[in-house]
């Protein structure tokens, strides 16, 4: 057996103010890439919990309170004159007087409207043929002429006279069975029987004057 008498060289002392080598970048790159890891790891968390999560509900608009338009009222229609078919034509009650008789001619809404009237009607009186006797009754201009609106159901009237035929030269006598009326502004005439008139056959002895349609003259 040989053996190496030569002397090993020991290590070298560490010379005075130098220090060991330290790990202190490896330590450093470690919790680099720890950190990075973790940071990564995190990502990829929260990619997964985004996509994995229900999509946000889309809030519902509230509707808005609808505004009702108000409607602007209308005025009723105005009413128009009434017609043949709207009246019924009676006589009231007669009112002697001195040498005269006073009786209203009254013109009642019988119409489901409302209608107008207005100005003087025409009357006579009739024989048995249904003739008139002697002239129409002529207008009183001394009564002014009025607007009546007549509600159904409601009435007006004119006020006639009749003055006593015994009191009127050159009159004819002739005892009347009724009396024929137009209504203002209509020309159907309504025949109403009655008794107790006479009239004048002599046409230019008129016995008979009307006033003008206004509110009913009690009678």
């Amino acid at each position: 057996m040989t053996f190496d008498n030569r002397t090993q060289p020991l290590p070298e002392p560490a010379r005075h103010g130098e220090k060991p080598p330290r790990s202190g970048a490896r330590i450093a790159l470690v919790v680099l890439a720890t950190v990075l890891g973790l940071a990564i790891i995190a990502l990829i968390v929260l990619l997964f919990a985004r996509n994995g999560a229900a999509p946000a509900s889309t809030p519902t608009p509230t509707p808005s309170a609808s505004v009702t338009p108000t409607s602007t009222p209308t005025a009723p229609p105005s009413p128009t004159a009434c017609g043949a078919g709207d009246l019924t034509v009676t006589l009231g009650t007669p009112d002697g007087t001195a040498g005269s008789t006073f009786v209203p001619v009254i013109f009642t809404n019988s119409g489901s409207a409302a209608c107008t009237l207005s100005g003087y009607p025409v009357v006579s009186l009739i024989d048995s043929s249904g003739s008139d006797i002697g002239a129409a009754a002529s207008p009183d201009t001394t009564q002014p002429i009025s607007d009546n609106t007549i509600d159904p159901g409601n009435a007006v009237s004119a006020l006639l006279k009749v003055t006593d035929a015994g009191n009127v030269d050159s009159c004819d006598p002739q005892d009347a069975v009724g009396v024929k009326v137009l209504p203002p502004n209509i020309s159907t005439p309504v025949t109403i029987v009655a008794s107790g008139y006479t009239g004048c056959a002599n046409g230019s002895a008129n016995i008979l004057s009307v006033g003008p349609v206004g509110p009913v003259v009690a009678g």
